[in-house]
């Protein structure tokens, strides 16, 4: 009974030891992503109709994917502080000699990493898909309409269009040029992200063809995040986006 008493209360005090270092880690990762992922937006969405609240909750919302990350990373870190700590201070020495078997001295470690494992399969992973997605819909459906309304109320734009990629990104699409024939539009600009809502590719041509089997550009330069600029005669695209919805939003706008 003795013995099972003294494992147990230093398999409590393990416990608190663990999860106190766990928990403030975990605490601190977050923190400092968000800061950073924050920093970022305001960067990243600077005069393009985003408020600063917009952005926070923008962060807060990636932080369940981030989780997914930096969880297990904490559980790592936090067991090798632990263990660094109570092997310099004698203390699993002392718990061993007084007959701990070191299944006993494990337990704590191993339960709280299998919590740990259950949190990110069920909680941080399902979570991340709903925010992310919802990040994404608001960004395709609002931040694309307040920053082109002025392009296309001003008359620089005939014509703009948007929408979320089934892999959750999405794409902008608008015309400045005018409408030759069907599906066929003129002056064309497309940018593309991905389902992290950062900027992919830049697609900057004379002219769009609009066909059932995909998109076709034609003089068009593409400019990467890295600066990297390449044009091309002729580009078709197979892109996850109905294109032939755009018809009927760029219709109204040229007539």
């Amino acid at each position: 009974v003795r013995h099972q008493n003294k494992a147990r209360a230093i398999q409590g005090y393990l416990r608190v030891s663990m999860a106190t270092w766990f928990f403030g880690m975990a605490f601190g990762f977050f923190a400092f992503v968000f800061m950073i992922d924050y920093i970022t937006g305001l960067d990243r969405y600077n005069n393009k109709a985003i408020t600063q609240l917009e952005i926070f909750i923008f962060s807060l919302a990636r932080l369940p994917f981030y989780a997914k990350e930096m969880v297990p990373f904490a559980f790592y870190l936090a067991t090798m502080v632990v263990i660094s700590q109570k092997m310099r201070s004698l203390e699993l020495i002392v718990a061993r000699s007084l007959g701990i078997s070191v299944w006993s001295i494990l337990k704590p470690f191993l339960a709280l990493a299998f919590v740990t494992g259950l949190a990110v399969a069920f909680i941080f992973d399902p979570l991340s898909k709903i925010t992310f997605g919802a990040v994404n819909t608001y960004l395709s459906q609002t931040y694309q309409v307040r920053s082109l309304t002025d392009t296309v109320g001003s008359g620089a734009s005939k014509g703009w269009y948007s929408q979320a990629t089934d892999d959750g990104g999405f794409v902008v699409v608008w015309h400045r040029g005018g409408k030759g024939d069907a599906g066929v539009y003129e002056d064309v600009v497309m940018d593309s992200y991905n389902d992290r809502s950062q900027f992919q590719a830049k697609f900057i041509a004379a002219s769009m063809d609009i066909r059932e089997e995909g998109v076709i550009f034609s003089k068009v330069h593409v400019a990467y995040p890295d600066k990297k600029t390449e044009f091309y005669p002729d580009l078709r695209l197979d892109i996850d986006v109905d294109f032939s919805t755009i018809l009927s939003q760029f219709s109204p706008a040229d007539e």
